[in-house]
């Protein structure tokens, strides 16, 4: 598992710095650089719209959303993917995010663990819901020399998780 289940302390300082087995990170086979079309051809259905002057450095923001009527559902390590969302320029993906269910965020960080290795950043912090449940947050990120892939979920699985991969010099989504 990705947290440990021993001391509490230990989980909210981050990893040590572990090596990636690959520099070019992905997401179902979609990455950074590839093309709209690439990710259009892989999730079936794509809806973009003009992000000139609301995005600096971005012209388009696609979304690929599950409840879409032409759109049969989509996947990442196996589980229910809520949305897809792709910042472009020039028709090329410079941000990917995707948003799912905690439960299913906390699967596909484990997958990305068997894929990459040991996340080069590993931490947990105290969340509360709307209820006043109290949970772990935990934040995977397996970073190279120019992009970062994080995952955030809540430990308990409720709420809604994400997925992010960005270029390093960019902060990644926030919640």
């Amino acid at each position: 598992a990705l947290a440990a289940n021993g001391d509490a302390e230990a989980q909210k300082k981050p990893a040590p710095k572990s090596g990636l087995v690959a520099e070019v990170l992905e997401l179902k086979g979609l990455r950074l650089g590839g093309s709209k079309d690439e990710a259009r051809n892989t999730l079936g259905h794509l809806s973009c719209r003009d992000a000139s002057g609301q995005v600096p450095g971005v012209d388009q923001i696609c979304t690929h959303e599950s409840k879409h009527p032409d759109v049969s559902g989509s996947t990442l390590a196996n589980k229910p993917v809520d949305a897809w969302t792709f910042q472009v320029k020039d028709g090329l993906i410079l941000r990917i995010s995707v948003r799912m269910n905690a439960g299913s965020a906390m699967a596909v960080a484990e997958a990305l663990r068997e894929k990459y290795g040991p996340p080069t950043d590993l931490r947990t912090e105290p969340v509360t819901n709307a209820f006043g449940a109290m949970a772990e947050r935990l934040q995977a990120a397996w970073a190279t020399s120019t992009q970062i892939l994080m995952v955030q979920a809540n430990v308990a699985r409720f709420g809604d998780g994400m997925v992010a991969l960005t270029p390093l010099e960019a902060p990644p989504p926030r919640k």
